[in-house]
């Protein structure tokens, strides 16, 4: 059997979603994915590169300042990813949509809880 795009319910072989809602909430996925790949892709960019220079001064200066600057930019990309979740195409076809973007959004929130230890490290 076939399952939903969507939700991941058995469907039969000639449909793509469930019910009209799941179709709903597909389409409105992908409008928003491709409307706010660029945004996403610039924090993503801005931030890795942002953890990678601060790691890089903890080398030629402080690792307190390294930590709280890469503590900031881990919780500035973890709110990008719990915000803009954008999981791979892989994991939607693993694991259909709507369970993807909760495990990314989960993502998002451990890249935040971490940020906030570095942080926190880095001011003490």
């Amino acid at each position: 059997m076939k399952k939903c795009d969507y939700c991941g319910k058995e469907i039969s072989n000639f449909e793509m979603y469930c019910c009209d809602m799941c179709e709903q909430k597909a389409l409105k996925y992908y409008k928003n994915e491709k409307k706010y790949r660029n945004v996403f892709g610039f924090f993503d960019v801005i931030c890795i590169v942002s953890i990678l220079i601060f790691c890089f001064t903890a080398l030629l200066f402080s690792a307190k300042v390294a930590l709280t600057g890469s503590g900031v930019s881990l919780v500035v990309l973890g709110l990008a990813v719990a915000v803009f979740p954008m999981p791979t195409l892989n994991q939607i076809s693993r694991f259909k949509i709507k369970k993807a973007v909760f495990t990314t959004r989960l993502c998002g929130l451990i890249l935040i809880a971490l940020g906030c230890v570095l942080f926190v490290l880095g001011i003490i």
